[in-house]
């Protein structure tokens, strides 16, 4: 038996859509908004997706996120708790450290929903806020490029700021200890400088 007779008796299957019964005629009621597409957005996920050369462990995330939450706010957490008092202080911390936290939280989780929306296997801060203004309410769709500009900017602003609180930190540092070990009369200008 040659292969076209083989394909001959066995027609392929033919595919009904849902609730097609194949004895009677479609109508327009088999076809309805509440069937299921082909592809939903509970299906794609985005981690199956990503291509990372050198994937983040959990705890170097856990690590990274420490270190830039932390940075030079844990070097003045002393003299904050100095002039706000040890209770007050104690208790803004916390409260400051679980905003913080659900702030991420729902970045995080943002990020990740819209990825599914999307279909994207992976978003940056200001990607996220472009596609959720893509995907969003129609008037906000025309600001979608002025958000992920507006993040990028902020992050900018932000890390600038954070380079030259370090500058100042260890300017007066350094400062302290020349002042201190070799008398060195220098101003705290020039130590920035150097």
């Amino acid at each position: 038996m040659s292969k076209s007779d083989k394909t001959q008796q066995n027609p392929p299957p033919v595919i009904l859509p849902i609730n097609l019964n194949p004895e009677k005629s479609a109508s327009v009621q088999d076809f309805n908004s509440t069937s299921k597409l082909a592809y939903d957005d509970e299906d794609y996920n985005p981690f199956e997706h990503r291509v990372v050369e050198n994937p983040n462990t959990t705890a170097g995330a856990l690590a990274h996120l420490l270190k830039s939450s932390l940075g030079t706010g844990i070097l003045a957490m002393p003299n904050a708790f100095n002039n706000a008092g040890l209770v007050f202080a104690s208790i803004m911390t916390i409260i400051v450290g679980f905003l913080c936290t659900h702030c991420v939280w729902i970045l995080v989780s943002t990020s990740h929903k819209i990825c599914k929306i999307s279909r994207t296997p992976v978003l940056g801060f200001a990607e996220t806020a472009e596609k959720v203004f893509e995907y969003g309410p129609t008037w906000a769709k025309k600001w979608s490029r002025a958000a992920r500009n507006f993040v990028d900017y902020g992050l900018m602003a932000t890390y600038y700021s954070a380079g030259c609180v370090y500058i100042v930190f260890i300017a007066n540092t350094f400062h302290g200890i020349c002042n201190d070990l070799l008398n060195d009369p220098w101003n705290l200008k020039w130590r920035t400088l150097d």
